[in-house]
């Protein structure tokens, strides 16, 4: 164990060298960069278009991981097991997409749900203040900010923009509390307001 199984070296002048060594029971093979050079790399490089691939799970520890550091226009993109995209970077426009390989913004986030949510959010505790953005309904009728204070209880408040009007809804709970509408008229209790300030009790 820990016996030197293969060493490779590339030419006679070489310093830096390739060790590949077996490992004791529940411990991993080691393959490592040796010589004389106080910091050695090591290069995998496929042929061609070639793919590396690896099997089981991958531990990067002990130091820094650098995706593209030569800055070429390669995407980066982290796949789920329904959605293809969930995390994406677009190489060409610097932007980085969640949900989205087409990411519109330096930070695009895509979802028909709930696709932001900010705070401490715990379906098993009550008092947990959450900050929610998202769009509603199965073609995004509402662009919303949505309060939460903790638990699977509905939003104690929200900030809805349908998209079928210009306006701005505020709900306290599920009821549409206050209206401002495309022409400045504020609305209290009221959903159409027809003056600068309508107040229905």
């Amino acid at each position: 164990n820990g016996t030197e199984l293969l060493k490779v070296t590339a030419t006679a002048s070489a310093v830096n060298e390739l060790t590949l060594a077996n490992a004791a029971t529940g411990n991993a093979p080691t393959l490592s960069a040796t010589g004389d050079d106080l910091n050695i790399g090591i290069t995998l490089t496929p042929k061609g278009t070639g793919t590396l691939f690896t099997a089981g799970n991958v531990s990067f520890d002990g130091g820094t991981f650098v995706f593209n550091e030569s800055g070429a226009d390669k995407d980066f993109r982290i796949e789920g097991d329904t959605d293809a995209n969930s995390f994406f970077t677009d190489a060409s426009t610097d932007r980085v997409g969640i949900g989205t390989s087409s990411p519109g913004a330096k930070l695009h986030v895509y979802g028909s749900s709930a696709v932001l949510r900010i705070g401490d959010f715990d379906n098993s505790r009550a008092n947990t203040a959450t900050l929610a953005l998202d769009t509603a309904g199965p073609a995004g009728n509402f662009a919303q900010i949505k309060f939460y204070t903790g638990g699977n209880a509905p939003e104690n408040a929200a900030i809805k923009n349908p998209v079928s009007a210009q306006e701005l809804q505020f709900f306290n709970g599920t009821t549409q509390a206050m209206t401002l509408d495309a022409s400045g008229n504020l609305g209290v209790g009221a959903t159409s307001p027809s003056s600068i300030l309508g107040v229905l009790s």
